[in-house]
């Protein structure tokens, strides 16, 4: 996902689908998935820029007429939540950290670099900073504000590089995340909408 590809007229259009992936990512509602046609949005947004996001995309559409929003709701939990064990977790630190531990050394960096951007976690938001749907909502962030005035301690404006910081994420954390994530997901799941999510979001994650 190299910077130098992204202009200024398809870095937009990438923030709208790691939004949207970051979406996916959350327990399927009806509202969202059927009356807002979350699929055939992302089916929308992915056409021109990969043949096989495109294709991941389009498995999801069909698979949310496949199945009802509580079968998917069912598989959701069995994947991301548990309450017996937990087949693909949603966090990046289960990946990146030897011991597969949330709330790790790289848990910790990951909210520097929030805190870098201007950003701080919601104290209402109950999911850890590293939960998958997180990170793809930061990158849309860091795409849609190429620079952000912070207040330093001393009260003075500083900008911050967000197209440094796009590079620092993506690439120590948000790609051998998704690398690993995705991979148990083929392995854990054969609901056709989570396997195309997991396309889709491989596919896009490589430009």
């Amino acid at each position: 996902m190299s910077n130098e590809k992204i202009n200024d007229h398809t870095q937009q259009l990438q923030a709208d689908i790691f939004k949207l992936l970051a979406a996916c990512f959350y327990k399927p509602e009806k509202e969202v998935l059927i009356d807002n046609d979350l699929p055939g949005t992302l089916v929308s947004l992915v056409k021109n820029v990969s043949d096989k996001a495109h294709r991941g995309a389009m498995q999801m559409k069909e698979a949310v007429k496949k199945y009802s929003i509580e079968e998917l709701q069912v598989e959701y939990t069995r994947l991301f939540l548990g309450p017996f064990g937990v087949a693909v977790p949603p966090y990046g630190s289960c990946y990146l950290e030897k011991s597969g531990e949330v709330m790790g050394k790289t848990t910790q960096e990951i909210m520097h670099l929030y805190r870098k951007a201007g950003l701080a976690i919601d104290k209402e938001f109950t999911e850890l900073p590293d939960h998958i749907a997180v990170e793809l909502e930061f990158v849309y962030y860091l795409l849609t504000n190429k620079l952000v005035l912070v207040k330093t301690p001393d009260q003075k404006k500083q900008g911050i590089d967000l197209d440094e910081l796009y590079n620092i994420f993506t690439g120590s954390y948000l790609l051998p995340f998704i690398q690993a994530l995705t991979n148990r997901m083929f392995k854990e799941s054969t609901n056709e909408y989570f396997t195309g999510l997991a396309i889709c979001l491989r596919e896009i994650a490589r430009f």
